[in-house]
């Protein structure tokens, strides 16, 4: 593990092109930061869709957990910023859309705190769980009803979920 190498920096720059060449010529996809990150959570997190693409297909393991036991999904999600395009391709490859944090946080609850509808609907429609708990044993209802973070188009897209899921049992 290291502060930085190469490929961190290439993937954190959003250099697609050099992230392509370092692929090509067997840079290692796996490797860490100090936050034990990979460079598949980095790109989540950054947004960088080609990149997340490329590290993809070069074998990266889409569930892995860093330090906070958050996969690359979680990691989009917490930050807020929106990636959608992002998280689409992380839930098409396969992302486990109900991992959990250290504090049993779930993508949904991410993206329910994020305020973000879109997000919402995709893991909604991905089968995220709405029965999950976080270690304060916190559910998505209890997410979705704080008035901190409270959104109606959230809530209401919760709802439509939940009678998705209902109806297809």
């Amino acid at each position: 593990m290291s502060d930085s190498t190469p490929l961190l920096n290439a993937v954190l720059a959003g250099d697609v092109s050099l992230v392509d060449t370092m692929l090509a010529d067997g840079a290692n996809v796996a490797v860490r930061d100090r936050s034990n990150d990979t460079p598949l959570h980095s790109a989540a997190a950054h947004g960088h869709v080609e990149i997340v693409d490329l590290l993809l297909r070069a074998g990266a393991e889409i569930d892995a957990l860093n330090w906070d036991d958050e996969t690359p999904l979680l990691a989009v999600l917490a930050d807020g910023k929106r990636h959608h395009a992002v998280i689409q391709r992380l839930i098409a490859a396969g992302a486990d859309v109900n991992a959990a944090d250290s504090a049993r946080v779930t993508p949904l609850m991410w993206a329910v705190t994020t305020k973000d509808p879109i997000a919402v609907g995709l893991l909604l429609e991905a089968g995220a769980d709405l029965s999950c708990r976080d270690s304060e044993g916190d559910d998505i209802w209890d997410y979705a009803r704080d008035e901190v973070v409270y959104s109606e188009e959230v809530y209401l897209t919760l709802l439509a979920g939940k009678d998705l899921q209902r109806a297809s049992r």
